[in-house]
Formats: C-alpha cells, structure tokens, sequence
C-alpha cells in the first residue's frame, strides 16, 4: 500500500533536524519494547504501524475529608509527544511530529508513584448575631457558603499529566432551631453506591477515590432524642457581639440591734410616726394605741421578681407581716400570720385600707422561732416556714400591679392585745430579670456544623378530669375531707386516688367546685381545694350551697382534693351526691 502525499505516491521522505538541516530518509525502522527491529518503510513499500496504548499509573491517598463537603474529580487528560525519528542515509520522507492526547481514565494505584494530597482551604462568613439572655428562644442562622479549592497534586509518573485546579463551592440552608431540640447526622446517599458510614461527633471520615458526589438530606428530629452528629470543621471567625449584662438585683436587710425607739432613717413610716419599735434588738408595737401599723424601707427593689423575710420571734394575737411589690399608695401584698395559721392579704390603701385575705387562714403548726419568707414570681405569691412551702396565692385577677418596688413590716395592736414581733427582716430582688448593660465579647474562633433539620417539640398531652360525689356525708363545723367520688361523665380520662384526682400531664387549667348539704337549722357551708396538701380556693360560707372555680397550673402527679365545713345552730348537716350536688373537676 503506498504513502500518498496531496493525493501523489510518496517517492522519497525528508526530515529537517534540530538545527534547520533537510535529510533523506532511506528507510524507517521500529524497534519495539522486546528490542525486535521492524521495517516500516523501505523507501518504495508504503507501510502502516498501530500505535501503542498509553498507559500510566498513579497512587492517589485516600485523603481525610470533612464531613458536609462534595468532591468532584475532574477528568485527567496527558499529553505524549512521540520523540523525531532520526532515519539512516539516503532518501528522504517528510514525516509530521507525532502527537497524541489521551483520556487517562481512574487509575488503578500502584507501589512507586507519589502524589501530594491536595491542601482544603475554606473561607465562612458569619453575620453578626444579636445575643441576648432569654431561658428559651430561636436562633436564625444566615446563610453560609463554603469556598474550597483543592490545588493540583504533583505526580511522579513516566507520562506527563497536568491536573487542573479543583474549585468548589458548596451552599448551606439555613436551619431553624428550636428550644429543647438535638441535631441528627444526616443519612449520606453516596452516588458511586458506597454505603453511608456511621459519623459520630469528632469522628474523621475517610473518603474514597475522587469523583464521588454525596447528598446530605434534611433529617427531621423530634425533641426528646439525642443523636451524635458530625463535627464539620471550618474555621469560623465571628465579629465580636454586644451581649446583655446580668445585673445582680439589690438586697435590703435589718436585724435592729440597736437602741430601743423608732426604727430610724432606712424605714418610711405609714400610719403616724412612732410605731412599731425596736425593742430589744427585736421589731414590736409598742405602746399602747390600737392601729395597723405598716412600715417599708426607703429604697426599691429594682424588678416585680421580689422576696421578703423575717424570724418569727413571738406568735402574737394579732396580724404581724411581711410585704413586698408595695406601692407608694399602698397597693401591695403582705404575707401575715397570727398565733399557727398563715395568710395572704392584699390592700388598696395603708393602714390595712381595703384588706382582703386571698387565701384563707391556713395552718401552719408552730410559728415561734421559724424563718417566714415570701415571694413573688409573676402573678404567684408563695409562702415559705422554714424552706418548705406552706401557702400560696396566684393573683389570676392582677389584684396587685407588677410595678410596686417597696418592701416592709407591718405589725398591729387591737383591744389590748399585741401582734407578735419578728426580726433579722431582709428584702429584695429575686435575680431573676437582667437589667439593661453592654459588654464587649471578644472575637470567637469556633468549629460550625449547619445542617438543615426541621425540629418539632411535642408537649405531652394531659386529661381534663372529673368526679362526681358518691353516697351522703356527715357535714361537721370544721374542715374534713370530702371522701367517696365516682368518675365524672364526659371526662374519660378521669384518675381518682384515695379520694384525689391525679394530674397526668403539666397543663394551666380552671377548677371547678361544687358543695351542696340538706339539713341543719340555718346552716352555712363553705369548701375549699387543695393542691398536693396546699389551700389555692376557698369559698364564701353561706347557705345550703355553694360553688366556685380557680385557676391553676398543674404538673404531672399533682392531687386535687376537696374539704368543706358547715355551721347550724342544731344537728349537723349532711353533704348531697349526684353530679349537680358536689363535684369537683378540671379542664
């Protein structure tokens, strides 16, 4: 077969050497890998030769990879130059270079190569958050883009292969998250069918060959489950935040260890000038003019979470007390006590002016010597013997305003007979509410993981309850507990234990009761609901009847139980069943 030249046989080959010089080729010759010498043009015999394949190797590390990251491997393409042939005497052919581009496909890796792993670079930007102090809320994270650039890795093998510079750019959703909530790892679907590792937190994943494309779904997780997730490594640098100081709140006290008198310049006093006094480093009435005596300490407190507290040093006949969220017209609230029993009053004016006892009197046992501490939190009022609660009061009606700031003592003397004296009195701030007041955070450098959860938080359900009273009870003059119910109708979930309906869930509800008695001469019945042991309704005291309801918030395991008393001037009374007699329910 002939050598064809612009369609003419090919007579005689030239080759120009390196330094411009024209020469004839005589016959072209192909020594291949064995050594063995082929003839592959004789100078009048055309002749054809297959080119063998290219072939190169590589060792590729497996390198470490961070999680969240996506990998492309670009395709490698090598250049090989076949080297000038340089024939013997005689004619002449002109022979083209010899060129060819070859598609180097994933190579198998062998011992002998070296290749540097490439270097991971990232850049994050993370606008500036606003942080703030409260217990719960929601953080929004901005959007995130990561920037990697893998740079081109140095081969050792006999062929020549230029890697071109890998760049990636990888964009994260912006997650929402919620309070009470943990992140799951997400399942990785890997497109070459490598099957998805296990990721825990701090863990380094290793990756396979390049050219492997990862997804990372948007797991939803419930509150409640705790799933290790992976660390993704990025440099972060956050601009430094201007994050809400806590102010500690103030606290007042006085153990009036001094001089019998007045109580002196830190207190205002309310209702004339000159009682109550110190007397014998104690706080009493003094003298002998019947009044209600009230006194409050010149400075505020800074905040509505407020505390008072006092040792009881003698129980007294009459009401001796401790205020606070006071307000300068002497709207206010006053923890007293008088001989065992506590209660909870709130006034419109000094002087007692517009008393009302939203509690009841409540027994307590012996008073003498104990430590009384009051406190209020939102719209509920608690009463503490000793670090033990032993009343409470939730102001569902916002009787008392949040704005009073002024704590006291009051102390009363009525018919020749005394309140008891206290001592050691503090009040204050409970610390629960900061006060405004900047600082400067310094730079954070941190590790980030977004991924791109929903979150759900599930409140546990509870069931309304009801019951109903079964069979008739004798109704004495003092308070018993109201015994023998049934479930009431409509309320399926319905829990009695040993004469008490149990909460099964935490829920703010209304509780609704009901007393009705037959017999007695002129009775008057009155009830009261009880919380695990602690009085939060009492009624009027009047008539057959009566009925009632009270806000409250309950949590899981919580006992609600019903009391009640009646007076007659002959026989005593006897409480009525059936469920429009005496009930007792929540919803």
């Amino acid at each position: 077969m002939p050598i064809f030249r612009n369609g003419k046989p090919a007579v005689a080959l030239r080759w120009i050497d390196a330094a411009g010089t024209e020469r004839h080729v005589v016959q072209v010759h192909w020594i291949d890998a064995s050594g063995v010498d082929h003839l592959v043009w004789d100078g009048t015999v055309p002749a054809m030769i297959d080119a063998p394949v290219l072939t190169s190797s590589l060792v590729l590390p497996t390198p470490t990879v961070r999680a969240g990251a996506t990998i492309a491997a670009p395709l490698l393409l090598a250049g090989v130059q076949v080297p000038t042939p340089v024939p013997g005497g005689g004619g002449g052919v002109d022979a083209p270079v010899l060129g060819a581009t070859v598609v180097l496909l994933a190579p198998t890796v062998q011992a002998g190569a070296t290749i540097n792993a490439p270097v991971l670079s990232s850049a994050v930007e993370l606008l500036a958050p606003g942080v703030g102090v409260d217990v719960a809320g929601t953080v929004n994270a901005p959007p995130m883009t990561v920037m990697v650039e893998l740079l081109p890795p140095q081969v050792q093998v006999p062929a020549t292969v230029e890697a071109p510079v890998l760049t990636l750019a990888t964009a994260l959703n912006v997650p929402e998250f919620h309070a009470g909530a943990a992140i799951a790892a997400p399942v990785l679907q890997v497109a070459t069918g490598l099957l998805a590792p296990t990721v825990g937190a701090g863990a380094t994943v290793a990756a396979p060959a390049l050219g492997v494309t990862a997804q990372l779904l948007a797991p939803e997780v419930r509150a409640g489950a705790t799933i290790a997730a992976p660390v993704l490594e990025i440099a972060a640098t956050m601009p430094a935040p201007v994050v809400a100081a806590v102010e500690p709140g103030v606290d007042y006290a006085d153990n009036f260890n001094r001089s019998d008198g007045v109580l002196g310049s830190n207190w205002t006093y309310r209702n004339g000038t000159s009682y109550p006094r110190v007397s014998g480093n104690q706080v009493a009435v003094g003298g002998t003019s019947d009044g209600y005596y009230e006194c409050t300490w010149v400075n505020p407190c800074l905040t509505s979470e407020q505390y008072a507290e006092c040792d009881i040093m003698t129980a007294g006949s009459r009401s001796s007390g401790i205020m606070l969220r006071y307000s300068t017209s002497g709207v206010g609230a006053i923890l007293t006590w008088i001989g065992t029993k506590l209660a909870i009053f709130t006034t419109t004016g000094w002087q007692g002016a517009g008393g009302v006892n939203q509690t009841g009197d409540i027994e307590a046992g012996t008073l003498t010597g104990k430590r009384l501490r009051f406190t209020a939190i939102g719209n509920v009022y608690t009463g503490y013997v000793d670090g033990v609660k032993a009343i409470e009061w939730i102001d569902s009606g916002a009787v008392v305003p949040t704005t009073g700031r002024l704590g006291g003592l009051a102390l009363q003397r009525a018919n020749f007979n005394n309140s008891g004296q206290l001592d050691n009195w503090a009040f204050g701030d409970l610390d629960l509410t900061p006060t405004p007041g900047y600082v400067e955070a310094p730079v954070l450098t941190t590790a980030v993981e977004l991924l791109a959860p929903t979150v759900t938080t599930e409140v546990p359900a509870w069931s309304p309850m009801g019951m109903d009273k079964s069979g008739t009870q004798s109704c004495p003059t003092s308070y018993v507990a109201v015994n023998g119910w049934t479930p009431r109708s409509g309320y399926p979930g319905t829990s009695i234990v040993s004469n008490a309906l149990v909460a099964d869930g935490p829920a703010t509800v209304t509780v609704y009761g009901k007393i009705t008695i037959s017999g007695g001469t002129l009775p008057a019945v009155a009830f009261r609901i009880k919380r695990n042991g602690v009085v939060i309704y009492t009624s009027a005291k009047s008539g057959s009847t009566q009925s009632g309801s009270v806000s409250v918030t309950l949590a899981a395991g919580d006992i609600l139980t019903m009391e009640a008393e009646a007076s007659t001037y002959a026989s005593t009374p006897t409480i009525q069943a059936g469920a429009t007699n005496t009930y007792l329910y929540f919803e």
